[in-house]
């Protein structure tokens, strides 16, 4: 992703099988970009992800923009 690029869409919808094991790690790297300021929307995740990614303090609005509802600051230094 370009420095410039103050968003992006990251659009699972041909993905056959995405893990449960890999969404702490989306989680991170939403958290980051958030913290950078860049928007981000997420297409094409099922019910099921969507509701592990809401506990781990990621939540989904309308049009798959993403909103991060809780973050450690000391987690996320630069």
């Amino acid at each position: 992703m370009a420095e410039e690029t103050p968003r992006a869409i990251l659009d699972f919808s041909h993905v056959e099988n995405l893990d449960d094991a890999a969404l702490p790690f989306l989680t991170v790297i939403l958290t980051l970009l958030r913290r950078k300021g860049r928007d981000v929307a997420l297409l094409g995740l099922r019910g099921h992800q969507l509701r592990i990614l809401q506990h781990f303090g990621i939540e989904v609005a309308g049009g798959g923009w993403v909103k991060v509802l809780v973050w450690d600051e000391e987690s996320f230094q630069d």
